[in-house]
């Protein structure tokens, strides 16, 4: 279950993310609008790292749950710069990326 919410996540990044000036940007192509949107970037790699770890049949609980985290960091990083208008400018691949995230953070703990 936890690989299938990494591949999620995974997958979610590169999905439309926000609305912004009548273009739906995805994760992959906000990280390119400028240094400080490089976090994004660690999302896909701890996707990876966590599901390496899975096939590996090592410990994924510290993976998964950093995983987890990082939608919740940016996210609280643009509502922090945005304001509530953040709110009207996510999409559908945003709004994945919390929930796979959520279940990241959940699952490990679950898992055993």
């Amino acid at each position: 279950m936890v690989n299938l919410c990494a591949l999620g996540l995974g997958v979610s990044f590169f999905l439309p993310w926000a609305h912004i000036f009548g273009a739906s940007l995805s994760g992959f192509e906000l990280q390119k609008l400028g240094d400080e949107q490089r976090l994004l970037w660690l999302i896909p790699m701890f996707c990876v790292i966590t599901i390496v770890a899975g096939f590996a049949k090592t410990s994924q609980h510290i993976a998964a749950r950093l995983t987890g985290m990082f939608p919740f960091i940016v996210g609280i990083y643009w509502y922090h710069k945005i304001g509530s208008d953040l709110f009207h400018i996510l999409t559908y691949g945003a709004f994945l990326s919390l929930i796979f995230g959520a279940a990241l953070l959940i699952l490990p703990r679950k898992s055993k």
